[in-house]
């Protein structure tokens, strides 16, 4: 635990609090929707709070909101204390001077802090204290990694626009890491914190956070395929070390063999990241989908450059009914979701 038992307990002197949560860019309604929530900085109670942060497959960070940066009075409560300040380069140094202003009895521990307090980008500036100790935008089953695939955070986010629930059938056709598939598992196993429950802590309270781990026993029906037998392999070990191998399907294939592995309107969700189209790949694409699609089906695509892919869609029954520009750290993602009509 790295906040120091002896602070304040908020958890124990108030019912309910000020909490936030961060996520891409462009995709904040996605998280909103999943949490249930109206803003990113809202009010729960601490164990909800905890909740969220264990349980949340959008959210790159959360915690204990503060308050916006021209007022961090509230920081006191949690101070005398080691801190860090962390989350923008420009400003940790002065707000860990406010910080020693309001308490000088503080000291900064940037290797080993009490307390981690964190500047994020809402409606503008804000402070908060992190009650994970980890990066909630990273993955642990990412081992095999490929450098041209996204985080889970964002892979679960196009799972969620394709309108993917547990027991439709999903596929990504170009799967290089497996995150879209094995995200779209975690939604009913284990969740994505499973394995790094000691990385949690809120001040003065112990959590139980067994209690929130996901055992569905219901039948999933995912899918990851892609030519090349390498990222096959690299994707079917990311899912042995989430612990969800057995509920997700990889296979060696072409996206020109769709048609002959599932039958016509008997797929619900295509959902893929490709950087970059060519023509000839990007009609081949909209013309499996077209087949393999049910009626009201959805296919969702994250790539560097749509635009190939919106003019090959123009022949097919699938019509854009979302596009939107989704951030993954700085570099911008078009993001266009189609619906067989």
């Amino acid at each position: 635990m790295f906040i120091r038992n002896n602070l304040i307990n908020p958890a124990k002197t108030i019912a309910t609090m000020k909490a936030f949560v961060t996520t891409h860019k462009g995709a904040e309604d996605i998280c909103m929707k999943e949490l249930g929530i109206k803003d990113l900085v809202f009010t729960c109670t601490p164990e909800r709070l905890m909740e969220i942060a264990y349980t949340s497959q959008s959210i790159t960070d959360a915690g204990i909101f503060i308050g916006w940066l021209d007022d961090i009075e509230e920081a006191e409560r949690y101070l005398p204390a080691e801190f860090s300040v962390k989350g923008d380069m420009d400003l940790n140094g002065e707000i860990g001077e406010r910080l020693l202003k309001l308490e000088p009895k503080s000291k900064v521990n940037l290797d080993n802090p009490e307390v981690r307090f964190i500047i994020f980008q809402h409606k503008k500036k804000g402070l908060g204290i992190r009650i994970a100790d980890c990066d909630l935008a990273k993955r642990d089953y990412k081992i095999f990694h490929h450098p041209g695939s996204i985080k889970g955070t964002l892979a679960y986010c196009l799972i969620q626009l394709a309108g993917y629930r547990p027991g439709k059938v999903l596929i990504d056709p170009f799967c290089c890491s497996g995150e879209i598939p094995i995200e779209a598992a975690l939604m009913s196993f284990h969740g994505p914190n499973f394995y790094r429950k000691d990385s949690f802590s809120f001040p003065g309270k112990d959590f139980d956070l067994i209690k929130y781990d996901r055992d569905s026993k219901e039948k999933l029906d995912l899918h990851g395929h892609h030519q090349l037998l390498a990222f096959i392999k690299s994707s079917q070990k990311n899912a042995k070390i989430a612990g969800i191998q057995k509920l997700v399907s990889f296979s060696r294939g072409d996206i020109t063999w769709l048609d002959t592995k599932f039958k016509k309107g008997s797929v619900d969700c295509i959902v893929t990241h490709m950087p970059k189209f060519t023509k000839k790949l990007a009609e081949e694409l909209v013309h499996q989908a077209d087949f393999v699609l049910r009626l009201k089906a959805r296919m969702t695509i994250s790539s560097n450059d749509a635009v190939i892919l919106k003019h090959a869609s123009e022949r097919y029954s699938l019509k854009i009914i979302d596009e939107r520009t989704v951030w993954q750290g700085k570099a911008a993602l078009t993001v266009v979701t189609f619906e067989k009509r």
